[in-house]
């Protein structure tokens, strides 16, 4: 990985100033970019970068003045002055997109200088910043801003604009959670700001981390249907985030923390009705070959515990799926297979506890959980829509179902 500073040359008149960073304070230098590299830059090696990207008119009028200056540093990273047009129609922009791109290698550590830029360019810088975070791998450490006309005095301040630019990061992974229940980038996301807040002291830093653990886990646990564990260790996430909502450093999370909160909320610790919940989940987000096994086996889960069978012995899971087939399909009772044919009350019990309408769908799941592990193959093969809808159809049976348990509890 190399460090990589970028900036932007303007075109007005730089005046000689301090530029003050945190403790640290550079004393009178005529650009940002001087204070900016030693504040920031001062331990670079030769492996690292220093691009400064000019139009034709700042170049001609600052560009040499600038590269006296950065060869007086003595740094060790090799300086760049790259041209690029104004940008002032979409062509330039998109010109101007390009070459910036371009000049972004992969694995890159981006500090990017937005001080003298013209009005679309800050915009630009980040929107290449995060193409490269995608394509190339690259990262970004720092965005600043010389804020040159915020102070009277003759020390300016530097401004950290890096958390605006983390909004994009956000955005994102909020939209893949809530559109496809991807929890990797906010997980990544979360990690990420927790350390910042120092886990170690930090109460609200610590809940946060739970919560990445937590979302991480659960997501696991349904992608590659894990039924014990959604039964017993999957659980709604309601006293951390409020936990966390109480607190004002994480309050630009608390949209987000509104949208976790509503999309675990059905779920409870120790609760075989998890796995309905967590069917309606892998719908919702497409995984329908998941849906359609933890529904399947989330309806065994439910009578066994109705019939208070131990769910995780094989045997009784057998006897509860031998049931629903032969209630069902109508088959005779000379013609049940062990271990039914020994344990014949059981059926009767299914019977009463779920309705006529699921019994006699069940079937056509198991017919669908072989379409999907031949992959199609079969000679009966369904369309990828029709087992689609006709999943969707039978989830909806069994919510309205257990909709109707809830409403009488």
């Amino acid at each position: 990985m190399a460090n990589l500073f970028i900036s932007f040359l303007g075109t007005g008149d730089y005046e000689h100033c301090n530029y003050r960073y945190g403790k640290k304070e550079i004393k009178n230098v005529g650009f940002v970019q001087e204070a900016m590299l030693k504040i920031f830059c001062s331990d670079w090696q030769e492996k690292d970068r220093i691009l400064i990207f000019y139009t034709k008119e700042s170049k001609e009028k600052n560009w040499e003045k600038l590269s006296i200056r950065l060869k007086s540093l003595n740094i060790k990273p090799s300086v760049e002055g790259i041209l690029i047009p104004t940008g002032k129609d979409e062509k330039g922009i998109w010109e101007m997109f390009s070459i910036t791109f371009d000049k972004i290698n992969n694995d890159d550590s981006i500090i990017c200088d937005i001080t003298h830029s013209f009005r679309s360019i800050p915009l630009l810088g980040i929107a290449v910043i995060n193409y490269a975070q995608v394509l190339k791998d690259a990262s970004l450490k720092g965005v600043y801003y010389g804020a040159f006309e915020a102070s009277e005095t003759s020390t300016k301040p530097i401004f950290d604009l890096t958390p605006y630019s983390s909004i994009i990061d956000w955005s994102f992974a909020t939209s893949e959670f809530i559109k496809r229940g991807e929890t990797g980038a906010l997980v990544e996301l979360m990690r990420k700001d927790a350390k910042t807040k120092d886990i170690e002291s930090n109460k609200i830093a610590q809940e946060l981390n739970k919560i990445s653990k937590k979302l991480d886990k659960m997501s696991l646990d349904i992608k590659l249907n894990r039924g014990k564990q959604i039964v017993e260790k999957v659980s709604n996430l309601n006293d951390e985030i409020s936990f966390i909502q109480k607190d004002k450093s994480f309050s630009y999370l608390n949209a987000l923390l509104d949208k976790i909160k509503q999309k675990t909320k059905d779920f409870k610790t120790n609760n075989v009705e998890n796995c309905i919940v967590a069917a309606d989940w892998c719908y919702e987000h497409n995984l329908i070959p998941q849906c359609i096994t933890i529904l399947q086996e989330g309806i065994i889960t439910y009578i066994c515990d109705r019939l208070s069978l131990d769910y995780r012995r094989e045997k009784n899971r057998k006897l509860i799926s031998q049931s629903l087939v032969v209630k069902g399909k109508n088959i005779p009772r000379e013609d049940w297979n062990p271990p039914l044919k020994e344990s014949p009350e059981v059926a009767e019990k299914v019977n009463s506890i779920l309705n006529e309408k699921i019994i006699k769908e069940y079937k056509n799941l198991s017919a669908l959980r072989n379409d999907v592990n031949h992959c199609g193959f079969l000679k009966d093969a369904r369309k990828a829509e029709t087992m689609q809808n006709e999943v969707g159809e039978f989830l909806y049976i069994v919510k309205n179902f257990f909709n109707a348990i809830q409403e009488k509890k």
